[in-house]
This record gives structure tokens, C-alpha cells and sequence, in this order.
């Protein structure tokens, strides 16, 4: 949940009376458009007041949410209640200045409210006894607002008081919206502004779906659940803060690869006595290393007193194989599924999530294309385009450096190019103007050498990206590059991608010559003591030294199970990069997630920044 800042005048307090009617606190909780609220149902003698004190809540944000509602609360209304959890902060500024009025003959306390554009409510507030008939000469303090104002904003709105002789037109100016926008999410602002209305200012376009459930004309679960997919309610899904992991509660977890058991039993022995010549199936090693470092998770996690049960499938990479094991009964009881590794074979695991609302992990898949449509789906490897986004803004400094990006022009590198663009704009965006930027796109397979060389400036850095995975391509520009800082003496510093760390035949001078970055979602620091002891224990248990599809599986097992035990089965709500457990620091993978819209599963965000040192070991460029 985002932060909220507040600066709110005294008149919002629209509920001043206190009521003795004891409020209950509704365990409805419901998940609208990514946030949390409690639903809460008026009954008779209740008012804004107590019903914010009992859910904990500041009034102000409940006006907000529920501004058409409680300008008249009456029983029976529906009101949702925003979950305020550990990392929410508000703060309130009262400032409240008076002027002495002198009570006239037939004056009226209406007249005198509407005289200094102040409720009636706030000048009872501070003269309790203007709520009697007024006397002629009585003194009345009258709280003058010479400034109000209201800050404050969520993921969807800019919440904005009416001061003054402010106009629809001049608000939509102030926040660069079009009068249409605000409209359609303030329809009682196309009659005359009122001082002290608030007014929310979207910060994007909404659909019509989205706009009905804001405008609270969709109410029932059945709409609901057609609408907003994280609209649901559940007795696990509790406030962040209010879960207690229970050592008697044991959390399922089901974990799903492709073994080939079949086909590797016969190896068995094989594996067992001599590990390091053992012949794996189509290369099905990687599988069971990532297995074996999960398994070193589950017990450090059941040594931390978490009791877990696991179930481990064999998916054969065939979908008929992996349907019949969702077709089971346990499946529906899962409470987190990680797997299966193969694009045909996840969809239909992804499919089963949603519908049963159970969080599912790709644990090695660069494919974000369910991430649109599965709002339970968390996508460990980042994609090429969050590659490429983090490695823009590693270059937010070199704003006044030559940045060139060399690629073949085909569809896919295209995309990329822009999202690099985009991004690399961004990042200059605090450094210096976007149109100074000096930015270079080359199609090497029509432009060639020339017009790359032509781009480039002696004397002073160059930035070349090369967003692509061709060895031979690259290999080629490349080893031009080096001549040219060889012979030439042109300062070079080159970006690629993680495949690079993959190649045969790239020269080592490369690295040195050019300083190859490129980012990674996974780096290891050798000298780290959790690093070694993880070693240990594993070459203790397993008979080899681990790879680094074990180091992967240790930390996936090891941050969503922690998650589990931390927020319970809908953790996804509550997970923070900022949070210590789970801790987003692994061994070899630190985790970012985020949607990449309101309705989407998640995203890891978390790129290492990867250079070379002069002994060309690995080391980390940026800071994460």
C-alpha cells in the first residue's frame, strides 16, 4: 500500500457527535483494483467517528473512499474501510485561525454559515452554545480557512479540495487532465463547484468496467468477480499485520518438473556412485540440481519451526501428464504451486491457478505473456524488457555520453530498442533536458562499420548496446570495437545481455578492452558466508558441488514459503521489497516483484548490473 500524505482542515471532521452505539468490526475483507478493504455495513447510531476508531482508520480516508456516502450516513449504507498496514503513514495539519462576529438582530446560524462560507457544524464546533437559539450581541469565534487545501493521492487518484473561485476548467489545467476525466469520476462536478468539495483527479483513463465499480453501481460479488479479478473475499485473506502463523498449520506446496523419472532410473545408480559422470536424460540435470537446492530450503525453513508439506510432480513436459495431475483432488488444496518450467505445460498450471486462486511461480521462464491475464502468477526471471529498462537506468549518469544501439532490425529487437529508449529518457529525465539527449540507433545489417564509427566520439565515453543473443553477430561487432580501442584509441564501454555469459567463443580480450556489461537476474558473491555454508551443505548432502540452478532453487523455496509463513496464502498482497522476511536478498537472486498493471500477476524487478574485473571475474556494477 502506498504512503498517504495529508493536510486536511478542521471542516472535514463531518462527524463530530459521539455515539455510544458500539461498533462491530466486519471480517468482510475484499480485494478492489490491488487494495484491501474491510466492508463494513452501518447500522443505526453509528457514526464516521466511531466506525474509523474501531477499524483504526482516519476519518479523512474514509471520506475519501466514500465520499458520496457520508456527506448523509444513514443505516444500512455499505462503506469500504481501507486496510491500513505497518507501512502506511498520514499526517494531519490543523490549522484554524478566528474572527469575532457580533451576533445581529434575526441573524441565524444558516445565515452566519453562509455569510463566511463555514458550516454549521464548525461553528458549533468552537461555540457550543450556537446550537441553542442565537441571542443578539452573543460573540461567536468563527473559524476562518484562509487556505484550504487538501494533498493527498493512491495508486488511482489525486484527491483535490475546492478553494476559492476554482472552476472545473482551471483544475483540469492545474493537473494537465482533461474536464471529461474528471468527470467521469466526479459526475456531481458538472454543477457549480462548491468551496470545500473534493473532487478526484485520475491519474489515468479508467474503463467502463473500472468506472462502475468507483461510481459504486456494481455491488454484488457475482458482477464483481466479472469485473476485477482481485475482488474476492476469503477467511485467510487477513490484514498484513493481522497474521499469526499457527506451528500447528502446516502449508501445501506443490512442486512440479520435468524428471523424466522414468527414463533417468535407469541411471540411478550411476548418479548415486560416480555423480560426476552420470548421463542425465535430455539434459534433465539442471532440474534435479534446482530440486535438490529447494529441499535444502525446506529444511532450514522446517529447522525455523515451519512445517510444510510437499508434493513433487513429475511432468514429463507432457500436457496430458501435467492436466492429469491438476485433475487431482490435493491440487485444489495447494496453498503455493511452483512449476512447471515449459511454456504449454504452464498455461495449463496458470489456468488452474486462477480459477482456484492459488499463487503459481514461474521459476525459470522468461515468458511474461500470462502476466496480463493471471492476477496470481509471479514470474521469477525478469523479462528482456525489464533487462533492458534496469540496464537504461544504470546509464541515468553518462547523460552527457554518446549512446549508441547496434541491432539487426528485426521485429523483436525493435521492441526492445524502444523500451530502452524509453526508459533511457526517464532516467536523463533529473539529469538534464530529454532533447539533449545523444542517442544513436544503427541497423548493422544496412548500415554496417561506417556508420557505426561515424557515431561514435573520440575522446570522450561511448555507450554501445547490442540488444541481441546471435554469438556470430555479435562476436563480428564486436571485435571491430576492439580494434577501434585497440588501434584507434576510442574509449568504449559495451552492454549486452545475459546470454553473453553463455558463449564459447568470445575472446577474453573483449571483456577487458571494451568493459562488457550486461544485465543479469542473478549474481553470487563467492565471499559470502550463507554462500558458503549453503556449499557445504550441499556437496555434505548431494555428493557435488551445486550449480546455479541450485542456488535458484534455494532462494525461490526459500522466499515464497518464507512469504507463506509470514503474510499467509495471499502474501501477495503484503510482500515488500523493504520487508525482512520475507528477505529479498537470496543467494543468487534478490527479488522486486511488482504488477505490470492493476489486474496482472507479478513481475520480478530486481537486475544485477554485471562487469568484469581486470582478473575478469564477475563482479556487481550497480548497488542492489
Amino acid at each position: 500500500m502506498k504512503k498517504i500524505f495529508l493536510s486536511l482542515t478542521l471542516f472535514l471532521f463531518v462527524s463530530s457527535v459521539f455515539s455510544q452505539v458500539i461498533v462491530e468490526k466486519s471480517t468482510d475483507i475484499v480485494l478492489v483494483l490491488g487494495r484491501k478493504y474491510y466492508i463494513h455495513t452501518v447500522k443505526t447510531g453509528e457514526t464516521l467517528y466511531s466506525i474509523g476508531r474501531v477499524y483504526e482508520v482516519p476519518q479523512e480516508q474514509v471520506i475519501l473512499i466514500n465520499k458520496e456516502k457520508v456527506v448523509n450516513l444513514l443505516a444500512g449504507d455499505v462503506l469500504r474501510i481501507p486496510i491500513i498496514d505497518d507501512d502506511y503513514e498520514a499526517v494531519v495539519n490543523e490549522t484554524v485561525t478566528f474572527i469575532q462576529h457580533k451576533v445581529a438582530r434575526n441573524e441565524s446560524l444558516y445565515s452566519i454559515s453562509k455569510k463566511y462560507k463555514v458550516s454549521e457544524e464548525m461553528i458549533i464546533k468552537y461555540n457550543p452554545e450556537a446550537d441553542k437559539k442565537l441571542k443578539k450581541g452573543t460573540i461567536l469565534k468563527i473559524p476562518e480557512i484562509k487556505k484550504v487545501t487538501i494533498q493527498a493521492q493512491d495508486e488511482f487518484f489525486i484527491y483535490h479540495q475546492v478553494v476559492g473561485n476554482e472552476s472545473l476548467f482551471s483544475i483540469a489545467e492545474k493537473y494537465k487532465v482533461t474536464q471529461k476525466q474528471i468527470l467521469q469520476v466526479n459526475p456531481e462536478a458538472d454543477q457549480e463547484l462548491k468551496f470545500g468539495q473534493i473532487l478526484s483527479i485520475p491519474k489515468r483513463e479508467f474503463t467502463e468496467k473500472e468506472l462502475l465499480i468507483i461510481k459504486g453501481e456494481i455491488s454484488d460479488l457475482p458482477n464483481l468477480l466479472n469485473i476485477d479479478p482481485l475482488y474476492f473475499t476469503d477467511p485467510s485473506c487477513l490484514p498484513c499485520k493481522d497474521f499469526v502463523y499457527d506451528e500447528e498449520q502446516s502449508f501445501k506446496v506443490a512442486l512440479l518438473m520435468p524428471f523424466y523419472l522414468n527414463l533417468n532410473y535407469s541411471r540411478s545408480y550411476d548418479m548415486a556412485s560416480n555423480p560426476k559422470n552420470a548421463s542425465f536424460h535430455r539434459n534433465t540435470e539442471v532440474f534435479f540440481e534446482f530440486y535438490e537446492g529447494f529441499l535444502l530450503a525446506i529444511n532450514d525453513l522446517r529447522e525455523l519451526g515451519l512445517s510444510i508439506d510437499l508434493f513433487v510432480y513429475d511432468t514429463q513436459n507432457d500436457s496430458a501428464v501435467v492436466q492429469a495431475i491438476f485433475d487431482k483432488y490435493e491440487m485444489r488444496n495447494m496453498d503455493l504451486i511452483i512449476g512447471p518450467v515449459y511454456s504449454a505445460n504452464f498455461n495449463i498450471a496458470a489456468k488452474f491457478a486462477n480459477e482456484n486462486r492459488i499463487n503459481i511461480v514461474s521459476p525459470i521462464s522468461k515468458n511474461n505473456s500470462i502476466l496480463t491475464e493471471n492476477p496470481f502468477f509471479f514470474q521469477v526471471n525478469p523479462s528482456e524488457e525489464i533487462l533492458l529498462a534496469n540496464t537504461a537506468k544504470s546509464l541515468e549518469t553518462y547523460y552527457d555520453s554518446t549512446i549508441i544501439v547496434v541491432h539487426n532490425n528485426s521485429e523483436k529487437e525493435q521492441e526492445l530498442v524502444q523500451t530502452f529508449r524509453n526508459n533511457l529518457v526517464k532516467s536523463f529525465l533529473n539529469e538534464t533536458e530529454v532533447d539533449s539527449v545523444n542517442f544513436t540507433e544503427i541497423f548493422y545489417n544496412k548500415q554496417g562499420k561506417k556508420a557505426l564509427k561515424s557515431s561514435l566520439k573520440k575522446y570522450q565515453t561511448n555507450i554501445v548496446v547490442i540488444p541481441s543473443s546471435n554469438e556470430v553477430f555479435i562476436s563480428n561487432i564486436l571485435n571491430y570495437l576492439n580494434t577501434l580501442v585497440s588501434i584507434e584509441k576510442y574509449q568504449i564501454t559495451v552492454y549486452g545481455m545475459p546470454s553473453w555469459e553463455n558463449f564459447q567463443d568470445l575472446e577474453l580480450i573483449f571483456y577487458e578492452n571494451l568493459n562488457i556489461h550486461y544485465p543479469s537476474p542473478s549474481f553470487m558473491n563467492e565471499n559470502d558466508w550463507q554462500v558458503a555454508q549453503f556449499n557445504n551443505d550441499y556437496l555434505e548432502s548431494f555428493n557435488r558441488e551445486p550449480s546455479v540452478f541450485s542456488y535458484q532453487g534455494y532462494d525461490i523455496a526459500y522466499y515464497f514459503i518464507s512469504a507463506l509463513k509470514r503474510y499467509g496464502k495471499y502474501f501477495q498482497f503484503c510482500i515488500s521489497q523493504h520487508d525482512v522476511e520475507p528477505n529479498p536478498q537470496g543467494l543468487s537472486l534478490m527479488f522486486n516483484f511488482k504488477r505490470i498493471d492493476e489486474h496482472s500477476g507479478f513481475e520480478n524487478n530486481n537486475v544485477h548490473i554485471i562487469r568484469f574485473d581486470e582478473n575478469l571475474n564477475k563482479v556487481k556494477a550497480n548497488n542492489n
